[in-house]
């Protein structure tokens, strides 16, 4: 099941998320928005180390793509967030 969540940044840009959720799994993601990320295929690589993963797994990828990656627009929370949120729904 997909689902979809869309977010104005703290620091004012927007940020979209598409994940599909097949029970414990995550199956595809999708992050976009009008935010930047430093090295430039930073959210791919990250769409790319969340898929097929347990949600279980997320934090800690995500801690790790903190240590990597520069954003610009939006914060690390903004991003962590809405992913938990989604994944909760």
């Amino acid at each position: 099941m997909w689902r979809t969540g869309i977010r104005r940044a703290k620091r004012g840009k927007t940020l979209k998320i598409d994940i599909k959720l097949e029970g414990d799994h995550v199956r595809e993601v999708v992050i976009s928005g009008d935010f930047s990320a430093y090295p430039e295929e930073a959210i791919d690589r990250l769409e790319s180390a969340l898929r097929d993963k347990r949600v279980a797994e997320i934090p800690h990828i995500l801690r790790k793509f903190r240590e990597e990656v520069e954003l610009v627009g939006i914060t690390y929370d903004d991003l962590v967030e809405l992913i938990l949120e989604l994944v909760r729904r």
